[in-house]
């Protein structure tokens, strides 16, 4: 083992620097870094692309519904009150207005469910659930508009 003197001007003390120092420095560093040198994966936690899928199915279960609540009831509205969307009462027309409008938080929830996916599997974690979550919060957003006009056309009159 090699010993190195200490320095008098700065007070720091002797250090060892023998070879079983190194094994310990290196074992101490793979440690901080959050790699596992035998993976290559990060340490972080798994459970993003899991968290993805939820945040997916959440964002479609909501738009989906919004977009089916505003399909059902626009129909039978225009038959009654007329054609145009500002004939509806007020409280019919903001409610639609605001099923609408929640679409972007649904999207947005979709962009996030995205990100969250791409990020998971980037690190190499839960692939499945990752992947799973991109793809429907690809999808949600026509299927939404699939049954907006499905709706739609169902319930008014041609």
């Amino acid at each position: 083992m090699h010993t190195t003197a200490s320095d008098p001007d700065t007070n720091v003390p002797a250090t060892d620097t023998g070879a079983s120092d190194a094994g310990t420095a290196r074992s101490d560093m793979a440690g901080t870094t959050g790699a596992s040198a035998t993976t290559g994966r990060s340490s972080g936690s798994p459970r993003l692309g899991r968290i993805a899928l939820v945040v997916a199915v959440v964002a479609a279960a909501g738009s989906v519904a919004c977009a089916a609540i505003v399909g059902a009831s626009v129909g039978p509205a225009e038959v009654a009150l007329g054609p145009r969307l500002v004939d509806l009462p007020g409280a019919l027309f903001w409610t639609i207005a605001g099923l609408l409008a929640s679409q972007l938080f649904w999207l947005g929830l979709g962009l996030a469910s995205i990100v969250m996916g791409v990020v998971s599997l980037v690190r190499g974690h839960s692939s499945r659930a990752a992947v799973g979550g991109i793809v429907l919060a690809v999808a949600f957003p026509l299927l939404s508009l699939f049954v907006l006009v499905l709706l739609m056309l169902a319930t008014s009159p041609l």
